[in-house]
């Protein structure tokens, strides 16, 4: 069974150990089940290094990856919060509440 109506392949490569890092319980195992029982190919602890026209080229467990034959690439990150500073105290706006 496969993901979409088009029959295409897909990969997430994700750099963390998991998917929903920082999350628990049964709504990420859910999504991790969900995602493999329609076919949704995971890659954990890989971090792509290099976006061609042509070639997606990841890294994992010390190899090099390519993905040839992508039409489509969705390009998502996100943030860690830098625990060590209060930005609120520099913030010109919570100086003025």
């Amino acid at each position: 069974m496969t993901c979409s109506p088009a029959n295409r392949d897909i990969t997430v490569i994700e750099m963390t150990p998991s998917l929903m890092p920082g999350e628990g319980g049964a709504a990420k195992s859910q999504l991790t089940m969900r995602l493999k029982r329609k076919g949704v190919k995971i890659e954990l602890n890989s971090q792509v290094t290099k976006v061609d026209e042509t070639t997606i080229t990841y890294e994992k467990d010390g190899q090099e990856y390519h993905i040839t034959d992508a039409d489509t690439l969705i390009f998502a990150v996100g943030y860690a919060p830098n625990k060590g500073r209060d930005y609120r105290r520099e913030s010109s706006f919570y100086r003025r509440l």
